[in-house]
């Protein structure tokens, strides 16, 4: 539903000019169909780097690039057009997908996506760079600078875990190791009985990134493929550096910190 009327349209772009928007609207009631073009100019970038979301939460959708330069560029659609693209430079760049490159499971998987941190109803940033989470909250019309960042290791996902109407960020950790192919394989004439693969597999370690009820979204059960189930009990972490300190005659300021949950058994 590119243009709020709370009917789903089908959109058509060219993916070499990556110039024009074509909407195609169905009505079924009438049995009628129109089609309307939409020009647009990111800048120079890939197809594949170029997504759709609500940038400035008026239920209209946007395009948005991250482009060959890293910056993210932003066209708005008013519902008559786009407007002019509005770039952004984040530091560090946001990764992306290249047309040459097929490793896309671990390192770069899911490196951007576009999703309500906040709840504003407007399309935040959350991208994967290195071993960080970064998420720039979105001003209306682009992504000034980022707002958050977590070490994360491993592939994420998003999700409202505590129904408070804001996305969460799920992140699951993965390990690399070393596998043998069973297939035969010949080599200059030779004889290979097997390969060494570099793969990634899911680990038992499943965390909240950003949430702001850190009591509801604490993991307390980690299910694995087999049936198995650990369960995990938490308690209140009292012992935070800065913390005032009966009987001592010190009172520091207190931390400005959220709370820290100890796991007490598995």
């Amino acid at each position: 539903d590119i243009d709020s009327d709370r009917k789903p349209e089908w959109i058509t772009i060219n993916k070499n000019s990556l110039d024009k928007m074509v909407v195609h609207r169905i009505d079924i009631t009438a049995s009628t169909s129109s089609s309307s073009e939409y020009a647009f100019a990111l800048g120079s970038t890939n197809y594949k780097n170029v997504s759709f979301a609500d940038v400035n939460g008026d239920g209209k959708v946007d395009l948005l690039a991250v482009l060959d330069s890293g910056d993210v560029s932003v066209c708005l659609f008013t519902g008559e057009g786009f407007t002019g693209a509005n770039t952004s430079s984040l530091n560090p760049k946001p990764q992306f997908l290249k047309a040459d490159n097929s490793n896309t499971f671990a390192v770069e998987q899911n490196t951007k996506v576009f999703a309500d941190i906040n709840g504003d109803r407007k399309a935040d940033l959350i991208t994967f760079n290195g071993f960080t989470i970064y998420v720039s909250f979105s001003n209306g019309n682009g992504f000034p600078q980022y707002d958050m960042s977590k070490e994360a290791k491993g592939l994420f996902q998003l999700a409202d875990i505590n129904s408070d109407g804001k996305v969460d960020i799920v992140d699951l950790g993965l390990k690399e190791v070393v596998k043998k192919t069973p297939f035969l394989l010949t080599l200059d004439g030779f004889f290979v009985e097997s390969m060494d693969i570099n793969e990634y597999e899911p680990i038992a370690s499943l965390e909240i990134l950003f949430s702001d009820k850190e009591t509801e979204d604490l993991v307390k059960r980690v299910t694995t493929n087999d049936g198995k189930e650990t369960k995990i009990n938490y308690e209140c972490n009292r012992d935070v550096a800065g913390a005032v300190k009966p009987e001592t005659g010190s009172y520091p300021n207190l931390p400005n910190l959220s709370g820290d949950y100890l796991v007490t058994t598995v």
